[in-house]
């Protein structure tokens, strides 16, 4: 079972020592798109924030979000920034902890009881919530790919791992 396929887990990776996935990178450029108002070419300082902190830099206090402007020789006191310069900072945000904050969200969907770990019920479990269908080939394949070693159980480090 690819749960990329199904949007439940991200898809591949664009090339490059620091890059985003192809589909976050996909994602971010329509966000950026949606969040221009009209007669600008830039985004907005706020909307730049909020972009933070859904493309990960979860939380991100402003102080945070300064330190991060000025680590990429941005001036925080602007108020427009363009799109190179959003992809940037967020792909470096990304690159350091973004992705592993996204696989840490994930797979607290599914471990709903903080266990750090996840049985294939969880699994199921989750997918059902979602409402995501799926057959017990399903669940074999997809048992096959997470869960070689033949545990039961994935735990937080190799579903952060295999995320990507």
């Amino acid at each position: 079972m690819d749960l990329r396929k199904r949007g439940t887990l991200r898809g591949t990776r664009s090339t490059g020592p620091a890059s985003l996935p192809d589909d976050v990178l996909t994602d971010l450029k329509h966000v950026i798109e949606y969040l221009r108002k009209p007669g600008l070419t830039e985004v907005t300082r706020s909307d730049f924030r909020s972009i933070a902190h859904n493309f990960g830099a979860y939380g991100i206090r402003q102080s945070e979000f300064e330190r991060e402007l000025k680590k990429q020789n941005l001036d925080p006191a602007r108020s427009t920034y363009t799109e190179a310069e959003v992809i940037n900072m967020i792909t470096n945000l990304w690159c350091t902890t973004g992705k592993d904050g996204e696989a840490a969200d994930c797979f607290r969907v599914f471990d709903k009881k903080d266990k750090k770990s996840i049985s294939f019920e969880d699994v199921m479990k989750a997918l059902e919530e979602n409402g995501i269908e799926y057959t017990s080939e399903d669940i074999d394949e997809l048992e096959q790919e997470l869960d070689s070693a033949r545990t039961g159980a994935v735990t937080k480090e190799t579903f952060t791992h295999l995320y990507y």
